[in-house]
């Protein structure tokens, strides 16, 4: 396929027209799409640590832990940005802020936020979209692994200018799909797509916020999570003030991280853990421990 016949399929695929599509033409549209595009991945370890939010209705926040990772499949009932319906996920983003962005908090709303990693031992493989552009027009790495730089220019050497302007158009086009609002659940029926061809329920994908400029948000499925998760702590926000480009001002208003066996939270806790912090590595447990996950047999969505 050429450049033009290329740019001209993504655009086939972009927002109102995918409700014409049946599912199964479009994931061999975009099958198409993809035998120009080399996605790049990482392994992601119990060294990074992931926010997924949720408002709650007021600041005691919700009693299970279930309550707040992802849905049953009998509530997942739309597409999402990495889902299917019927087929839930686990979303989250590298920080709090994020989290805060995506879910548009506005003052005067509860928030309750869990914190969770892969478990130890996990090395779990996360494809990134955009990481591909992002280098190649900034020098630097939209994750903050430097190696990706090397990858990104192993990958571009040796390949004709018209194969690497695809396979920069189709990695940026992606990047845009994954951050841009959607005004109806059809249109994520492409990165629904794309995140099921990808990952085949083994891995995760990581891509670009859709509210923070610089964010990154994960999706997993509802298994991935269940197999490969633990939570380490959850806190419930009151959202004080929204001052505009992700910047808030929040009161702590109920925080744990012992949990029951099924996933009850014990708020009245007094364990608490320590963390340190830096800009490229964000949050970092002082003490490491061994966090909530799921019981075999029981999956975590009980919404």
């Amino acid at each position: 396929m050429d450049m033009r016949s290329l740019v001209s399929l993504a655009e086939s695929l972009k927002g109102a027209n995918l409700r014409g599509y049946k599912q199964s033409d479009l994931e061999g549209k975009l099958l198409t799409l993809l035998r120009s595009y080399k996605p790049l991945a990482i392994g992601r370890s119990h060294h990074q640590l992931w926010y997924r939010g949720r408002p709650c209705p007021s600041a005691e926040g919700y009693s299970h832990l279930t309550d707040c990772i992802y849905p049953t499949a009998e509530k997942a009932n739309d597409f999402g940005r990495a889902n299917y319906p019927k087929e839930p996920a686990f979303y989250a983003a590298w920080n709090e802020t994020t989290v805060l962005g995506e879910l548009r908090a506005e003052p005067g709303q509860f928030i309750q936020v869990i914190v969770a990693r892969p478990k130890k031992g996990v090395d779990l493989p996360c494809h990134i979209v955009g990481e591909i552009e992002h280098v190649l027009q900034s020098g630097m790495s939209l994750v903050n692994a430097t190696k990706l730089i090397d990858a990104v220019a192993a990958m571009v050497q040796g390949l004709s200018e018209e194969e690497a302007n695809k396979l920069v158009y189709l990695d940026a086009f992606l990047a845009e799909e994954f951050s841009r609002r959607a005004a109806r659940p059809y249109e994520y029926k492409l990165t629904a797509a794309y995140a099921k061809i990808l990952s085949r329920g083994n891995g995760g994908l990581m891509y670009p916020s859709v509210e923070i400029r610089g964010g990154i948000n994960l999706a997993v499925t509802a298994r991935v999570f269940d197999d490969n998760f633990e939570v380490l702590a959850t806190d419930v926000h009151e959202v004080g003030a929204y001052y505009g480009y992700g910047v808030y001002d929040l009161i702590l208003r109920r925080s744990s991280c012992e949990f029951e066996k099924d996933g009850r939270i014990i708020w009245d806790s007094k364990k608490s853990l320590s963390f340190t912090h830096s800009l490229q590595g964000g949050k970092q447990l002082l003490h490491d421990v061994e966090g909530w996950r799921v019981p075999k047999q029981q999956g975590a969505g009980i919404l």
